[in-house]
């Protein structure tokens, strides 16, 4: 591939999440790799120049490859599933990646070592590289053949200490990263859930992390939700809440991929225009079979979303659940 400009770059990834979005992954992959052509880009995402060949799927024949993040953490989350199939070419596996993943992604089945600094990586030996965005294209990827999950655990250790309650016990995320481009669209106000908070039978932890944990606060609704931010230092204790929980209600953030990717239910509310993983008008995802999704009607319509979701939250509780209320008891000691 030549090198891209910006322009043509641009052509090319809104062509890849058209076809992606249209349930073409093959193709749509294809034309999300000309991204790495494009310096602009590179320069963009802090891409480093690495000093062995980048990985092109071939068989591997006991050489060590080095899978890089890129972008986004649940963009990395949803593709990290394909490291077994590394190994299972021959591969030994080692990943770089921030910190807040390092603990998770030693979970993933096959992985050597995790390498979460620049000084790890500078004294690291490996053959060749690739970024754990680029799997699916290497694995020729389709509807079909997405690989199963789930593949991400919980850390052995518990980390996270929760409310013992009766009733359905639900994890919530309402707001993503702020300087997402798409953020304003993905993420709502927990005002909006309050219809939510207030149903019998189930009790609230948020998972949520960033400024928006303030609105607990400010809205007056400590008593409601549980807020876990303060233990939540990275994504194995996520991972850790999230595993004693019955059940996950997020906007579309990396908490949405996490728990699809340890097999959890996860309902996940989504815009009118929602991201190509989530596909067109579907209700479930091929991604994360343990997944449901709630689309606006049209943009900006979250109350339509939050009913819906009250509304199948409702059934859920009645199914599983004879409480009318809530009932709280003191706070579990967190394992030493």
């Amino acid at each position: 591939m030549r090198q891209l400009e910006p322009v043509e770059y641009v052509a090319h990834r809104n062509l890849g999440f058209d076809l992606l979005t249209d349930g073409h992954l093959l193709e749509g992959f294809q034309q999300l790799e000309w991204r790495l052509q494009c310096p602009s880009y590179l320069a963009a995402e802090g891409i480093p120049t690495l000093p062995v060949p980048r990985w092109d799927g071939s068989k591997l024949d006991g050489k060590t490859v080095l899978l890089w993040a890129e972008q986004g953490y649940g963009d990395n989350i949803q593709f990290i599933r394909y490291a077994p199939l590394v190994v299972e070419r021959g591969g030994l596996v080692v990943i770089a990646c921030p910190p807040v993943l390092g603990r998770l992604f030693k979970t993933v089945s096959g992985v050597s070592r995790i390498y979460t600094t620049p000084e790890d990586l500078s004294g690291a030996s490996y053959d060749y590289h690739a970024s754990i965005l680029s799997l699916p294209y290497f694995f020729g990827t389709t509807l079909e053949t997405i690989p199963e999950g789930p593949y991400l655990l919980s850390p052995m250790e518990l980390s996270v200490c929760l409310k013992a309650t009766a009733g359905l016990k639900v994890g919530l995320v309402w707001a993503g990263n702020p300087e997402h481009a798409n953020d304003q669209r993905r993420s709502l106000s927990l005002a909006y859930l309050l219809p939510l908070l207030q149903l019998p039978g189930v009790s609230w932890y948020s998972l949520q992390v960033g400024p928006a944990t303030r609105e607990i606060i400010q809205l007056g609704l400590a008593r409601l939700i549980q807020d876990l931010n303060p233990q939540l230092h990275d994504f194995a204790d996520t991972a850790d809440a999230i595993s004693r929980l019955d059940l996950v209600i997020t906007v579309d953030t990396a908490v949405a991929h996490l728990a699809g990717a340890m097999g959890k239910p996860v309902w996940i509310m989504l815009p009118s225009e929602a991201d190509w993983r989530w596909l067109e008008s579907r209700t479930d995802s091929p991604w994360y079979p343990s997944a449901r999704l709630f689309r606006q009607s049209w943009s900006g319509n979250w109350i339509s979303v939050v009913k819906a979701v009250g509304k199948a939250l409702t059934e859920l509780r009645g199914a599983t659940s004879t409480l009318a209320e809530t009932l709280s008891v003191p706070v579990l000691p967190c394992a030493s």
